[in-house]
């Protein structure tokens, strides 16, 4: 599927595409996808709970609203999402994986914990 011409809509549901994982890295997470092969680095914390979190909220603005990402930091969140999209790491729509959502749950303004749902 090319996804080169697909854009990041905010109001909509987003998940992990079925054949990717995350990593967790000290320096973030590596994200990769069985089917194309690709590797992702996300070199932030809060961009790893973001993406992590995407199926378990009903829009990208409420995963965004979920990590606690301030509104003026949005625009390259939704930047990185974009270009996730175009890798195919993540799809519209709900979450079709097996394992659990796992959320984010701030901890701080900083930092964030995650847990599984469920």
């Amino acid at each position: 599927m090319d996804t080169s011409s697909l854009t990041v809509q905010p109001d909509l549901p987003y998940a992990l595409h079925a054949s990717v994982t995350v990593r967790p890295e000290p320096f973030g997470a590596l994200v990769y996808h069985y089917g194309n092969r690709k590797l992702v680095f996300l070199k932030s914390p809060r961009l790893v709970a973001l993406v992590r979190s995407l199926g378990a909220q009903p829009s990208i603005d409420d995963a965004l609203d979920a990590v606690c990402v301030p509104v003026s930091a949005r625009t390259r969140y939704l930047a990185a999402l974009q270009s996730l999209l175009e890798s195919d790491m993540i799809v519209a729509g709900p979450r079709s994986l097996v394992d659990p959502p796992v959320v984010a749950v701030p901890t701080s303004p900083e930092g964030l914990s995650y847990g599984t749902a469920g």
